[in-house]
């Protein structure tokens, strides 16, 4: 068979590409669960920053943009009383769920006066969320040069709103696997948020914390991609890296393409 013509390799997810999973369950649990169903995601020929000019920047949520200071991880206490935590960390992810729908959907094994713990719980978690220093620099930035922004995340629903009202501004698409039904790296997933933002995938660079869904999941489904390590001790062989969002600021060009004054 031609080489062009051979099957690529499948793009495979590890705990330590998904050490920070947004909804705080159990990696090896979220390990047995097919992110990308019916199928795995493929990977494609990689987009180098040069290609294309970027025109627009997708961002995770926690752990690039913003980070929980009092972690109570009551999403991760729920899925120990649940018969089939996959399946629950799937519904959670994919669907508008609480955390209490999510628990009497999963016939959790769990009585009023401990869900009703979790729950608070929750809110001060969500209480807590706060963004890293130089967040709103960089959005307020990118948005003087006229790039589109927006966000790409693994989520439960209750951390959503959170995020949101700590950003200095509203932008332009905020794509949550909880209202898409589809988690990174799935494909109808990114090709859903390079549309809203008017953008090619080719022309759309994406920033995250994750080796996998974002970085190599974003590049799998034609987008540029930086891989955000901010809490990295080694050395990466991945040349796209980067310490913290600052740094976009020197790569990006001072107007973006196709930009239109304010």
């Amino acid at each position: 068979m031609p080489p062009e013509l051979a099957k690529p390799p499948r793009l495979s997810v590890t705990e330590g590409d998904i050490f920070r999973l947004n909804i705080l369950i159990p990696l090896h649990l979220v390990n047995k669960w097919p992110y990308s169903c019916p199928g795995r995601v493929l990977l494609v020929p990689e987009v180098s920053m040069s290609a294309e000019p970027v025109r627009a920047v997708l961002f995770d949520a926690y752990g690039t943009l913003c980070h929980i200071a009092d972690q109570r991880r009551p999403y991760q206490q729920l899925a120990k009383r649940v018969t089939n935590r996959v399946l629950f960390t799937k519904a959670v992810m994919t669907q508008p769920l609480s955390l209490r729908q999510a628990a009497h959907r999963a016939a959790a094994n769990v009585s009023e006066p401990v869900l009703s713990r979790l729950e608070t719980e929750l809110q001060e978690e969500l209480g807590s969320v706060r963004l890293f220093p130089e967040v709103e620099e960089v959005l307020e930035t990118l948005k003087s040069r006229g790039y589109r922004l927006g966000v790409i995340a693994n989520l439960a629903q209750p951390y959503a709103e959170p995020l949101k009202a700590l950003l200095p501004f509203g932008l332009d698409l905020y794509a949550w696997s909880f209202e898409r039904g589809h988690p990174k790296p799935h494909p109808a997933l990114y090709r859903w948020a390079c549309a809203g933002l008017g953008s090619a995938p080719a022309q759309t660079l994406m920033v995250g914390g994750t080796r996998v869904l974002d970085f190599r999941g974003a590049k799998a489904n034609g987008l540029q991609a930086h891989w955000l390590r901010r809490y990295a001790r080694l050395a990466s062989s991945e040349a796209q890296t980067l310490t913290d969002l600052r740094s976009l600021l020197a790569l990006l060009p001072a107007t973006a393409p196709d930009a239109h004054p304010a």
